[in-house]
Order: C-alpha cells, then sequence, then structure tokens
C-alpha cells in the first residue's frame, strides 16, 4: 500500500446491540483488502475484576475526536496476560454492526495519507502525555498494541521516553479524518530500548505488521 497515493480507510467505532452487548469494531481498508475486528468491549481479569466501555451520555470531545468515556475506557485496558474472559462476538453479532457500518459510517471520499513524527518523555502516563502535545491520545492505544507483549503501558516510570514515525488520514486535501497506524516506534522503559519497525510481509496484496 502507498503512503501517499493509494486509499486507505481506518475507523475504530463503538455499537450497543438490543441484547445490552457493546462491540468495538475496527476497519483496515484499501483498495485491495478489508480487514475487520470485532471484540466486546467487557473483559474479565483473571482478579474477577471487571471493566467495561459504557456509552452512558457519552459526547465526543471535538468533531475530530472520541468521546472522554473512550480514553477513560481505554486507559484502563489490561494487558492480556491479565485477561481471563475474551471471548469473540457471535456472527450474527457481528453481521450486525457491519450491516450498520456499511450502511451509515462507510465513507466515500478519497483518502490521503501523510506523515508525521513526533516524540515525548512520560511525566505521569502516555496519553497526558500526547495530549500535552496535541497528539491524538489514539496513538497510545497504537503503542500499547505494538508493545502488549514487551512493555506493561499501567506500570510506565517517570522519565520514561518514546519515539515514532505514524500517518493521519485527510479528505479533500486538508480535512483531518482520523489516525492512521504507526509505522516505526522507540520507546524507552526502565532504561531499556524497544524498537518497532514496520514490514511488508505480502507485497503483492500489500499487507503490513
Amino acid at each position: 500500500m502507498s503512503s501517499e497515493d493509494g486509499e486507505c480507510k481506518f475507523y475504530y467505532s463503538f455499537y450497543e446491540l438490543n441484547n445490552g452487548k457493546i462491540i468495538s469494531l475496527e476497519v483496515f481498508q484499501t483498495s485491495d483488502i478489508i480487514q475487520y475486528s470485532f471484540n466486546y468491549t467487557r473483559t474479565k481479569l483473571i482478579s474477577g475484576e471487571i471493566r467495561a466501555y459504557k456509552f452512558g451520555n457519552a459526547k465526543a470531545i471535538s468533531e475530530k475526536d472520541m468521546s472522554i468515556e473512550f480514553f477513560e475506557w481505554f486507559d484502563n485496558l489490561p494487558p492480556m496476560k491479565d485477561v481471563i474472559d475474551h471471548r469473540a462476538p457471535e456472527i450474527d453479532e457481528e453481521n450486525c454492526v457491519n450491516e450498520f457500518y456499511l450502511k451509515h459510517i462507510e465513507k466515500k471520499k478519497d483518502v490521503k495519507i501523510r506523515t508525521f513524527e513526533a516524540q515525548g518523555v512520560i511525566t505521569s502516563s502516555l496519553s497526558e502525555t500526547l495530549e500535552e502535545q496535541g497528539l491524538s491520545p489514539l496513538l497510545a492505544y497504537d503503542l500499547s498494541d505494538i508493545y502488549a507483549w514487551s512493555i506493561d503501558f499501567f506500570r510506565l516510570e517517570k522519565g520514561d521516553r518514546f519515539k515514532i514515525v505514524y500517518t493521519q488520514k485527510y479528505v479533500d486535501d486538508s480535512i483531518y479524518v482520523g489516525l492512521n497506524r504507526i509505522h516505526a516506534a522507540y520507546f524507552e522503559h526502565k532504561k531499556t530500548p524497544y524498537y518497532a519497525i514496520e514490514f511488508e510481509s505480502d507485497a503483492v496484496r500489500g499487507i503490513t505488521e
């Protein structure tokens, strides 16, 4: 996938079903592939604690960002080693969400991808450090996913630091419509450096990991 002239779409959204369950949907799409990822937002930990996303009276922080409730839920996402119950939604639930997404959310405009660099030093939490620099808190989600098996982001220390190369999506050349993904990252945790560099695992289909 080209970062400049290839079409790319990425969405992260939530849906509450009639049965009360809340499902998150991640969609990544290029001109060649489309990938859907469905997950329940309710998580049971080994300790017996239940963590769940709730809509409440959630309102978006701005037209370009998600709600405070989302970031509160995201900041409390547990590392996978602490999760005891992580079931996937039923097929009919996935179909319901997918149908709604295609009908009401799927965008038709061309998406342009732009590359940026950022760095920072942790003073309290990763999300607060990003916010202080005017960066999308969703970058914290991507970083925690990249380093899921290396760094416990609930135990970051003051003085930890990071550098990232990432892309964002724009339509009509100037209208920001969301974060694309992180392509390269450096994270120093407890004086130990961790590197992550994206590579193309399938050049024909344009799949990267």
